[in-house]
């Protein structure tokens, strides 16, 4: 009995031990919460607005002419209002209240201007530096082939944009040479009649007139 108990002893250690495989331990149900997706790589935002999106044509026409800047005219904004919808109407909206806001403080540094002055802007370098630059009013991105402008020669207009020389309104590059002759006939409009009587029956030709009342005839 007693050589026994030490063969005894070491089984029910052995046993309390573990010797072979334990069962498996009960587990909590498995996680049945989705995992997280990706949305698809060419889903784009309802307002869409970045690089590559093309761009609604603009509201009102830019040409050679300048006229005047308004809050439709910059880059930003214009798919946000072709987009609709409560998004596209608040960006919009946000952009137009932006721009509108610069408009506004252009021409009142514009108005102050002539009051320090006593007059306006002779260039369009002395506004930008004078009113633009000197009133730290950042304008908005343009397209490309626009510019701003302040003419002079109508001074109460304040800032303008137009298309830059050398484009067409889509854009693209003109020819060589083709504004030269798009503005040839503006030129000719000037010259002389060389026949024909107003309404009075005096002549239009200079040379013609003159001679009519005894003055020197003008030479060609």
């Amino acid at each position: 009995m007693k050589s026994s108990a030490p063969i005894l002893a070491a089984t029910l250690l052995l046993a309390a031990v573990g010797c072979g495989d334990a069962p498996a331990l009960p587990t909590g149900p498995k996680s049945t919460t989705p995992a997280a997706t990706e949305p698809p790589k060419d889903e784009r935002p309802i307002v869409a607005g970045v690089p590559g999106e093309e761009l609604p044509e603009i509201e009102t026409p830019v040409t050679s002419t300048p006229r005047p800047f308004n809050s439709h005219d910059p880059i930003k904004g214009r798919r946000s209002r072709r987009a609709g919808g409560a998004m596209g109407a608040a960006a919009g909206a946000r952009f137009h209240a932006e721009y509108q806001m610069i408009i506004n403080n252009i021409q009142h540094a514009h108005q102050l201007y002539w009051a320090e002055h006593g007059d306006w802007a002779k260039s369009h370098e002395e506004f930008m530096k004078g009113i633009v630059e000197y009133n730290k009013l950042a304008l908005p991105e343009l397209e490309p082939h626009h510019e701003y402008i302040y003419v002079p020669e109508q001074p109460e207009v304040g800032l303008q944009i137009r298309l830059k020389p050398g484009f067409a309104q889509d854009g693209t590059p003109l020819p060589a040479g083709q504004a030269a002759e798009t503005a040839a006939p503006a030129d000719s409009a000037t010259e002389e009649p060389e026949s024909g009587r107003d309404d009075a029956g005096n002549p239009l030709d200079l040379r013609e007139r003159a001679a009519g009342i005894g003055g020197p005839v003008l030479e060609n």
